[in-house]
């Protein structure tokens, strides 16, 4: 016999295809692919069957259960990840056991051979392939595809019984073994929610060849499975786009090493699971990564200046009184992270403003990275030279000082709706410049600094929001930089 199996323009089903075309070759099947399908031939059912199941079992463990510790023993058990929406038996021996039987290792073969044989026919329609076959094994449900769900704002597709029910073995199956995509990427925050990460893209082969390049650089710890070479363990990203943003930067270290292998991919769903509650009510959004912010990304590690790695995890936010602040650095990096991956330079500069009995510190190698990815990312395509880079920062030491103990000022020029509103800001940061303490910052400035702004924005008129941005990014560091020397 031969499984065909057809693109269905579904992040969750294509994916599951390309899945279930890697698990059925890691076995020796005879796959064949192409753009919009993919073909299994079968010959005999029965050892496939068999040869599949072991496959199965052999990677359900780790990919859909670990070992943890005990909070309170501290002894070793096993547990089900928490972003995997398969229910479970109660434990056998302190072992895990799964509801679904295609990960029993006492019914996994025979529920094979009863998918298998449930194909020919012709008695019912599937909903999602549109195969006719003779009989379902399984209703629609969250373990073969997470979406289902009862309530009627989001997919209510559980309450319509004879919906659920025209679910062909093959989806069934496919779309519950997609858990064990070793190319799934997920990073979980214990308690409080899980992302999925999972690539959208039309093309079937280029969809396959993107999974299988960079399926190395994932591991299959609890909480987070992008590797972070040379450290034995994950990195445990703060959020969504920081996972995202360090995932293109082990990405492009690889690829840089490889040439260009594989076809890249800037679009991805990502499956929101909660984890509070009995009821998972996933939710999927959508990123669309801009492809000139992938070629940034892919440039900053060439030249070694991941931003992540480098610029956003040396970063943190220090409290006055001492100590970092682990909550408010977190929040930081992913504000930074997500302004990145969404292109989206007015956010970005905003999280540098400074806050009440709180200042930025980075260590070198994160200014350094901050400054290439300013320069790469916003001054380079507006034309702006090093010099125009350098007058921002000489303006931006001005304002540092004369904002010291008014910072209201930083705050009315991230404000600033239009030029006529910026330049009334800069003409009173002039005015009190006129009467500060020279000595102060002379050392710093360069005498015509503020003459060369004003015609560095009249040269941008269009792009006079992000002058406004750098200045207010590099007004904060140095703000930063005063209020700690001074022990503010």
């Amino acid at each position: 016999m031969k499984i065909e199996l057809e693109s269905q323009n579904d992040l969750w089903m294509d994916n599951a295809i390309v899945n279930f075309c890697e698990l059925t070759s890691s076995i020796g099947a005879d796959v064949s692919k192409n753009p919009s399908k993919i073909t299994i031939a079968v010959p005999d059912s029965d050892k496939f069957a068999e040869e599949l199941s072991q496959e199965i079992l052999r990677r359900t463990v780790p990919n859909l259960i670990v070992d943890d510790e005990d909070k309170k023993t501290k002894a070793k058990k096993q547990v089900k990840k928490d972003h995997i929406l398969i229910q479970e038996n109660k434990k056998i021996g302190g072992e895990v056991s799964l509801k679904e039987k295609i990960y029993d290792k006492n019914e996994s073969r025979e529920i094979l051979v009863d998918i298998l044989e449930s194909l020919e026919g012709d008695s019912k329609r599937c909903v999602f392939c549109g195969r006719y076959f003779k009989k379902n094994v399984k209703n629609l449900q969250q373990a073969s595809y997470p979406f289902v769900t009862k309530i009627k704002s989001l997919s209510g597709v559980r309450g319509l019984s004879d919906y659920f029910k025209d679910y062909c073995p093959l989806c069934y199956l496919i779309g519950v073994l997609e858990w064990l995509d070793g190319s799934m990427i997920y990073r979980t925050f214990p308690a409080d929610r899980s992302y999925l990460f999972l690539p959208m893209m039309n093309d079937l082969v280029d969809l396959n060849e993107f999974k299988q390049y960079y399926v190395d650089l994932l591991g299959t710890d609890r909480y987070s499975n992008i590797k972070n070479p040379p450290m034995d363990g994950p990195e445990y990203t703060p959020g969504k786009c920081s996972t995202l943003l360090y995932f293109y930067e082990k990405f492009f270290e690889k690829i840089s090493g490889d040439g260009d292998v594989c076809s890249e991919c800037s679009k991805w769903g990502v499956i929101e699971i909660p984890l509070s509650g009995s009821v998972k009510n996933p939710k999927l959004n959508t990123i669309n990564i801009p492809d000139h912010i992938v070629g940034l990304v892919r440039s900053m590690v060439k030249n070694d200046y991941a931003p992540y790695t480098e610029f956003i995890r040396n970063t943190n936010l220090l409290k006055l009184e001492g100590g970092i602040d682990f909550d408010e650095t977190r929040i930081f990096r992913e504000k930074i992270s997500e302004a990145i991956i969404n292109d989206d330079f007015g956010s970005f500069s905003r999280p540098f403003l400074p806050r009440k009995k709180k200042r930025i510190i980075m260590r070198k190698e994160a200014y350094e990275a901050l400054e290439e990815l300013l320069w790469q990312w916003r001054c380079k395509p507006m034309g702006i030279e090093k010099d125009d880079l350098d007058t921002i920062k000489s303006v931006g030491n001005i304002v540092a000082a004369i904002t010291k103990n008014n910072v209201g000022l930083l705050y009315k020029l991230d404000k600033a709706r239009n030029s006529k509103e910026f330049w009334s800001v800069m003409r009173e940061i002039s005015r009190k410049l006129v009467g500060k303490d020279e000595t102060d910052i002379k050392s710093k400035i360069r005498p015509t600094s503020l003459d060369s702004l004003v015609q560095l924005v009249k040269t941008n008129e269009d792009d006079w929001k992000e002058v406004r941005d750098l200045l207010i990014i590099y007004s904060s560091m140095y703000h930063s930089i005063r209020s700690l020397k001074q022990g503010d």
